[in-house]
């Protein structure tokens, strides 16, 4: 019940943080309330609340409905956060063959995870995440 009465206020343009600050008292009846309030205090730092975010979305379809993008914009930081740091360590390495071979075979790893986690996270929507590269 409470996942279709969310459904219906953030199609009807509620964002999920309004909806969930005035349902937090009955979301804690489906939800772990430790890591529940940890994430509303956060108030939306969701890297702050990453492994709090992960509890909520995997122990129910509220939360996991509620807290689906906080958990992609985590997981595309961690992404960001590891490219960034994989090209740093090729500049400082003047690009040399082993750096670069470095960046490739972590850069795609990194890049098979966030799409597992995407995937996970969005297992009705289609099977990898959407290009938003518009040229």
């Amino acid at each position: 019940m409470l996942c279709r009465q969310f459904a219906r206020m953030k199609k009807a343009g509620v964002r999920p943080s309004t909806w969930l600050a005035n349902h937090v008292a009955l979301c804690e009846l489906v939800l772990p309330s430790v890591p529940l309030h940890a994430v509303v205090a956060s108030q939306g730092s969701w890297s702050t609340v990453s492994a709090e975010l992960e509890q909520l979305m995997s122990h129910s379809s509220l939360g996991k409905q509620i807290f689906n993008m906080a958990g992609l914009a985590v997981n595309a930081h961690a992404y960001n956060t590891k490219i960034t740091e994989l090209l740093t360590t090729c500049v400082d390495a003047g690009f040399s063959d082993d750096s670069v071979a470095t960046f490739k075979q972590e850069a795609e790893e990194a890049a098979d995870a966030f799409k597992a986690c995407w995937a996970t996270q969005n297992p009705d929507k289609h099977r990898h995440p959407p290009n938003n590269n518009s040229h």
